[in-house]
């Protein structure tokens, strides 16, 4: 998966977290890159045996951020990260102050 499949924006890599974030400039960019980035490794992964795929979980929140030159953090960030740890693997969870038009998150 090439990294403008999910984002022109870029991770950034937090010191402060155990994993990988992206920030986007709208709502819609970021359920669109994460159902993107979720059916991308679903495809990539689904000649592997079941229980050795691999299954990330995605939470999206709509918060104030501090941007650092190699760090994010802040509310919006722990809020994420948050609903990040409990999605079901290979989900989507976003959090409820962010409204969206598909059924599906």
């Amino acid at each position: 998966m090439r990294r403008s499949d999910v984002s022109d924006r870029g991770a950034i890599n937090s010191p402060s977290l155990p994993i990988p974030l992206a920030e986007f400039p709208s709502a819609v960019e970021a359920v669109r890159a994460a159902v993107l980035f979720q059916t991308r490794t679903q495809e990539l992964t689904i000649g592997d045996v079941e229980d050795r795929r691999i299954a990330f979980r995605v939470g999206i929140n709509i918060g104030d951020v501090i941007v650092e030159a190699h760090d994010i953090f802040g509310d919006g960030v722990n809020i994420a990260a948050r609903l990040e740890s409990i999605a079901e693997p290979g989900g989507v969870l976003r959090a409820p102050n962010l409204q969206v038009i598909s059924p599906t998150f």
